[in-house]
C-alpha cells in the first residue's frame, strides 16, 4: 500500500508540473428547452464526444478584474469560435448535452479544463443554465436556421464558459521566459484541452476508476508478495539462529 501510495503521488506530482488544471463540478436535471438558436453554432461536448481540443485567445493583462468571471456578454448571439464580438471578453463557450442514453442515469458531472503551465495565464470556468442565456437580447434566427423545430420539451443541458487572463508572470523553467519572451504579451493563443464526464456515485470521476481498480489490484498483489517475502525471511532467520546457537558439550 505504501508504494501504490507513492506512485499515486508521483503521477500527481507529475501531471501537476507540466499542467494546470480547473475544476467545475456540477448537477443536471430536466429543465425547459428554451429555442436559443445561436448555440447551434457553438462546439459541443457529450457522451459520444466528451474531449475538445482548442486555442483560446488570453485576455490581456490589464483586463479589469470586474469584467472577468461574471454574467454572459450582451451581446452572446453574436459569438462564436472564430468571432468575438467588440464588447465581449475572449472565451470559449461550449454547449454540454448531458442527454445521452448511457449518461441517463448521472445526476453530477464535471468539467475540467486543463492547460499547460509554461502559459502565464489565470482560467475561469464558470457553469450556466439555459434559463441565464435565453433572455439575453437576439435577433431572429438565420435563414438556414428557420425551419428547424424542437422535438423535446425538457432536456439535461447546460452551457460552459472559458476565460483566461494574462498574469505577466512566467514560469523561469519554460521555453517562453527563455526566448526572452515579454510577459505581458503572449506571442499565441493557449491551447487548451476540456473534457466531460459523470461523477461516479457523485463523487468519483468517470475516467479515474480504471486508474483505481489498477491501484486496487497493486496494493492486493503487493500485499500477497509482502506476506510470502516476510514468511520467507522469517523462515531463514529461524533457521540461522537455530543453526548459530552454541552445541553443549558431552560430560
Amino acid at each position: 500500500m505504501y508504494h501504490a501510495f507513492l506512485i499515486s503521488l508521483l503521477l500527481f506530482t507529475v501531471t501537476s508540473a507540466l499542467a494546470n488544471t480547473e475544476i467545475a463540478n456540477f448537477e443536471v436535471t430536466e429543465a425547459r428547452n428554451f429555442d436559443i438558436w445561436f448555440v447551434r453554432q457553438w462546439p459541443s461536448l457529450n457522451v459520444t464526444d466528451p474531449v475538445l481540443h482548442y486555442n483560446l485567445t488570453a485576455n490581456p493583462l490589464d483586463t479589469p478584474r470586474k469584467e472577468v468571471n461574471k454574467g454572459p456578454c450582451t451581446r452572446l448571439y453574436h459569438w462564436t469560435p472564430e468571432t468575438t464580438p467588440e464588447t465581449c471578453l475572449q472565451e470559449l463557450w461550449i454547449a454540454l448535452d448531458l442527454d445521452g442514453e448511457n449518461w441517463q442515469s448521472y445526476e453530477k458531472f464535471t468539467l475540467r479544463l486543463s492547460y499547460p503551465a509554461s502559459h502565464p495565464v489565470k482560467a475561469y470556468l464558470k457553469i450556466f443554465d439555459s434559463s441565464d442565456i435565453a433572455p439575453l437580447p437576439r435577433p431572429g434566427p438565420p435563414r438556414r436556421l428557420r425551419n428547424r423545430r424542437m422535438t423535446k420539451l425538457t432536456v439535461r443541458r447546460k452551457f460552459a464558459r472559458i476565460q483566461l487572463v494574462n498574469t505577466g508572470v512566467l514560469n523561469p523553467q519554460s521555453e517562453l521566459a527563455k526566448s526572452g519572451q515579454d510577459p505581458t504579451r503572449l506571442p499565441e493563443p493557449v491551447p487548451i484541452v476540456v473534457r466531460l464526464e459523470p461523477l461516479v456515485f457523485g463523487v468519483i470521476p468517470q475516467s479515474v476508476i480504471p486508474t483505481i481498480f489498477a491501484l486496487v489490484g497493486a496494493v492486493v498483489v503487493g500485499t500477497f508478495v509482502a506476506r510470502a517475502m516476510v514468511g520467507r525471511l522469517k523462515g531463514e532467520a529461524e533457521q540461522y539462529a537455530a543453526g548459530s546457537e552454541p552445541k553443549e558439550k558431552d560430560e
